[in-house]
């Protein structure tokens, strides 16, 4: 009862406020009015309901409204085969003009309107128009545009100080402008036809000037899809926040691109993928370090592993090794801080520091009940990508990163040492590897196979990809080959072991590894920003995919304890060394 009360008295209301008008949410005296008027005296628009004068304009009503006023749709044909001749193909000409969630933004509004009434823009904007919009901050590439819309009365002065680029066309912008255009008195007669006409017309407080707009048929371009969802609500809320908060002091030029950078992280983080991640500026320096394997700090690789801060490995002699750290380790706190709620650049930020300094980390274990403490003394890292050491007649190679330089080292080792000693047998020691460079995986997985044999293959968007060796690798006729993993063993290194399981039949001795199956492709932008975004999955010769399974070991051994490894005691070795010598 109550709620049929409230729409009655709403609907009095509108009724005693709007009656004059034809649309129920426009006035009678609102400077709308001869817009909508105009347009429904050409058959236009209907009036009726409600306009929404400050909802963006969508694609089909632009179309609608546009194509018949401009006279590229006659009667002859549909609203589709009039966009049609904008360079659309048949299936997105169809869409657009019956789409009502998509919008234009203001810079795709006006290359249309543009288009569409025949107005050819200038190569370059004037001096005399850049001079205009010289504190505007538009981009230069759509000057050219505006000016051409400016000129022919389409668009005035105040619309140059509010135009957004990328902000939805709203609909009382889009009636004012084709009013304004139609109302000027430079109508042109058709919108196809080849003509050239002079536009005087007299600026704001300014002499009359002369514009030369040239008229001909619009050229077919590429159509610029806004392929974002919800993507001018954002652009929208975006422009609200500078429009009416209530502190604009507070919203400096690094407080503004803080918050898209924001939005931009959170938007990866959405994928719920922990490999896929947006670097802010202040950050990807650093993380691009560590892909070439130098940096200050404790040395270890992490990840966010179900939204918790986890040591994926420590690296080979560094100051988180020493100190007992190890993989699968979770980090709680950090100086007694929590960082739960903090992201995993921040936690970094705080983790990392200058060499020498101490930290003092809080780490859970799966094994151990309570939480323990271990200060790390940070040093400056650099990761060793190859590491030799020998039993005996038999190399141990450890490789601890796949870098731009790992096959060069690892070629030069075992041109120069390996082979000429005849070694009995090889371990490839990945335990606490986790991973790096595809190219550098292909690489060194090439080393052990036959021209043209499999490394392995990738799946992106249904499209099979296939890495082949190119030659016959230096280490492709040596059989006895024993591979290291463990925990913190994952995506490169994933790669090779399979690589030389699938062909080669290899032992593998330590835990399960990670079970890394995807490709990740960095891209850096030029604010200084980068994108780790995964991009494919990646399979074994034999087409296994490891991704969240890992790897069994064939001969499962638990990893070496920090005691074992102050005493330099580590049976994964020992036992590998024994594979070896039964063979």
């Amino acid at each position: 009862m109550k709620k049929l009360l409230l729409i009655s008295l709403f609907s009095l209301f509108l009724s005693l406020s709007f009656s004059s008008a034809k649309f129920i949410d426009i006035r009678s005296n609102s400077p709308l009015v001869p817009y909508l008027d105009y347009l429904s005296e050409k058959n236009l628009l209907e009036q009726k309901g409600f306009f929404r004068s400050d909802f963006p304009a969508p694609e089909a009503l632009f179309w609608s409204l546009v194509l018949p006023d401009s006279g590229l749709k006659t009667e002859e044909n549909t609203l589709a085969e009039a966009v049609k001749r904008f360079g659309f193909f048949a299936e997105e000409a169809e869409r657009a003009v019956s789409d009502t969630e998509n919008f234009l933004t203001m810079s795709q509004a006006i290359r249309y309107l543009n288009k569409a009434y025949g107005i050819v823009p200038n190569r370059e904007a004037s001096p005399r128009f850049l001079l205009i919009t010289q504190n505007l901050k538009l981009p230069k590439t759509i000057l050219p545009e505006l000016e051409a819309t400016y000129a022919s009365g389409m668009i005035n002065r105040s619309d140059l100080f509010s135009f957004r680029p990328t902000a939805p066309l709203l609909r009382r912008d889009l009636v004012r402008w084709m009013y304004h255009y139609n109302r000027s008195g430079r109508k042109k007669q058709s919108g196809l036809e080849k003509t050239s006409a002079k536009i005087i017309r007299p600026s704001r407080g300014e002499k009359r000037e002369t514009v030369q707009i040239r008229i001909s048929k619009p050229t077919p371009k590429s159509k610029e899809n806004l392929i974002m969802p919800n993507g001018v609500i954002l652009q929208d809320v975006f422009a609200e926040v500078l429009r009416k908060y209530e502190f604009p002091e507070e919203l400096t030029r690094e407080k503004k691109e803080a918050m898209v950078e924001a939005a931009m992280e959170a938007m990866i983080k959405e994928l719920g993928d922990k490999y896929s991640n947006y670097i802010r500026p202040n950050k990807s320096e650093e993380f691009l370090e560590d892909l070439e394997g130098k940096f200050e700090g404790i040395g270890a690789f992490v990840e966010l592993v179900d939204h918790r801060f986890t040591i994926i490995s420590p690296i080979t002699g560094s100051p988180a090794e020493k100190a007992g750290i190890l993989p699968g380790d979770i980090v709680t706190h950090v100086d007694g801080e929590s960082i739960k709620d903090v992201s995993i650049n921040e936690s970094v930020k705080k983790i990392r520091g200058e060499a020498g300094t101490v930290v003092r980390l809080t780490i859970e274990r799966t094994y151990q009940s309570n939480p323990i403490e271990i200060s790390v003394t940070r040093g400056k890292i650099e990761i060793p990508s190859i590491t030799v050491q020998w039993r005996g007649s038999i190399p141990i190679i450890g490789i601890h990163q796949f870098t731009r330089d790992t096959i060069i080292k690892l070629q030069a080792i075992i041109n120069q040492e390996i082979l000429p000693r005849k070694p009995l047998g090889i371990i490839l020691d990945l335990r606490r590897n986790p991973g790096g460079l595809l190219t550098s995986a292909v690489s060194v997985g090439s080393l052990f196979l036959k021209k043209d044999q499999v490394v392995f293959k990738t799946e992106a968007r249904g499209k099979i990809r296939e890495y082949k060796a190119t030659s016959d690798g230096t280490l492709s006729d040596f059989s006895n080959i024993v591979i290291l993993q463990d925990g913190g063993t994952a995506s490169a290194s994933e790669i090779v072991i399979t690589t030389l399981q699938d062909h080669r039949g290899v032992v593998v001795i330590g835990k399960k590894s990670v079970g890394k199956g995807t490709v990740q492709e960095i891209r850096k932008y030029n604010h200084g920003g980068a994108l780790k975004l995964t991009i494919a999955k990646w399979k074994t010769p034999k087409d296994r995919w490891i991704h969240d399974e890992g790897i069994e070991p064939d001969i499962v051994m638990e990893s070496q304890t920090s005691e074992q490894r102050l005493q330099s005691i580590d049976p994964v070795i020992d036992r590998a060394v024994q594979e070896i010598q039964r063979r």
